[in-house]
């Protein structure tokens, strides 16, 4: 018998097929077992009840020393910047300087790197570096390899008012050569609900909700996620905690998808969206206002997505997709649908990319796996929802709808 985890976009007959092939690059939900841990809890956002939409960027409570507050929690970076006075111990003579860099509002932060304890939420304790900032800088060209700003503007704030709990992974290869996971609270747990526990009882993760936080992994709480298994992340030699980003596949008006990565960012609520070639069906916002048609953009504005375009992705690897992601620039029936889509430059070196936003969690619930490495997925959507949804577990084996069986491959109608 043969199936297919296929759908229509908008009239466009777009049928995924995928067969079961082992590979390293992607996990069987049937084949991802968890050993008998049991150690776990929930932690609700602290906004949870004003923001089921998720419309803004969810917080979880915290205490450092004596200071307790409220903070965003986002997984487009790792670890936790506040700002210096708030982190007991720090001494800027005396410390191990660090950074941290946010590509998306080219913000450099710059401080030191203090060894804490932060209790988050009165039912879990962190034991991390959190990044004492002393400085915030607009950065216009970070260097990844070298760890530095190339090119810095004098916009410059001393102690700035920042409050920021990064909790993502596979961030270290790019803009955010510090952001290991020794500086993810939520990897380095050391309490929960006041009680001490021995490492073996707790499986190192989480699962992201609308509502929250399921922290520690257990066969209860991971069931019926579809998984990928993730590559060794650039420090995995120094801590196997440290994974890539999200495999994927993406396609811009149904031309031919194109490898590379994802990021599931709960930061923002915008997309960024990078191919291996320059995005024609864009157009050129300067302070809000629409440039003529073949002006040349500059380079202080943003080149977005025009309405009507699609954006079709395929999360995994070939031939084993996991699941599906699509949009339509300016949609509004699609829950998940960022407040824009922003274009990037090309480069070819590294594949596509894109950064869904946090939009993407209204229609998913996310797991990540820090000790094997395994990302998963688990749809909140209707089945078969033309916006996205997970295949079975490593992929099916099908027939297209002309009847002409296909295996080990992505057969699309229309020449996707």
């Amino acid at each position: 018998m043969y199936r297919s985890c296929g759908y229509e976009w908008h009239g466009l007959p777009l049928v995924i097929l995928l067969t079961f092939v082992s590979l390293s690059s992607n996990v069987l939900a049937a084949d991802y077992v968890l050993p008998n841990r049991t150690v776990t809890c929930f932690i609700p956002f602290s906004n949870a009840a004003t923001n089921s939409n998720l419309k803004y960027v969810p917080e979880l409570n915290f205490t450092i020393g004596n200071y307790t507050s409220s903070a965003p929690m986002d997984t487009g970076s790792t670890g936790i910047l506040l700002p210096a006075k708030r982190v007991p111990g720090f001494c800027p003579t005396n410390c191990t300087h660090g950074s941290e860099y946010l590509s998306s509002s080219k913000r450099l932060y710059e401080g030191c790197w203090i060894d804490s304890m932060i209790n988050i939420s009165s039912i879990a304790v962190a034991k991390v570096p959190v990044l004492a900032v002393s400085s915030l800088c607009t950065c216009t060209k970070f260097c990844s390899k070298k760890g530095k700003c190339a090119v810095k503007t004098s916009n410059c704030t001393q102690n700035p008012k920042v409050q920021y709990l990064g909790v993502g992974f596979g961030r270290d290869h790019l803009d955010q050569p510090q952001g290991h996971p020794d500086k993810n609270p939520l990897l380095n747990i050391v309490s929960i609900n006041g009680s001490d526990f021995q490492p073996d009882t707790m499986h190192t993760g989480y699962i992201i909700t609308a509502a929250g936080i399921h922290l520690g992994l257990t066969a209860t709480n991971a069931a019926s996620f579809t998984t990928t298994k993730l590559a060794p992340g650039p420090y995995h030699c120094h801590d196997q905690r440290d994974w890539a980003s999200v495999p994927s596949c993406i396609s811009i008006d149904n031309a031919t998808c194109v490898p590379g990565t994802s990021l599931f960012d709960t930061g923002i609520n915008s997309s960024y969206l990078r191919t291996t070639t320059t995005l024609h069906n864009t157009h050129c916002i300067c302070d809000g206002i629409a440039l003529a048609p073949g002006l040349r953009c500059p380079k202080s504005c943003t080149q977005q997505l025009l309405p009507n375009h699609t954006v079709h992705m395929l999360i995994g690897s070939a031939p084993n997709y996991t699941a599906y992601y699509n949009l339509v620039g300016g949609e509004t029936e699609n829950p998940m649908t960022p407040s824009e889509v922003l274009a990037q430059p090309p480069q070819e070196e590294n594949g596509s990319y894109m950064n869904t936003g946090r939009g993407f969690y209204r229609g998913f619930e996310v797991l990540f796996d820090a000790e094997t490495g395994v990302f998963g997925l688990r749809s909140r959507l209707p089945h078969g929802s033309t916006y996205g949804g997970v295949c079975p577990a490593g992929g099916w084996r099908g027939e297209d709808a002309r009847g002409g069986r296909m295996e080990g491959q992505i057969a699309v109608l229309d020449s996707w």
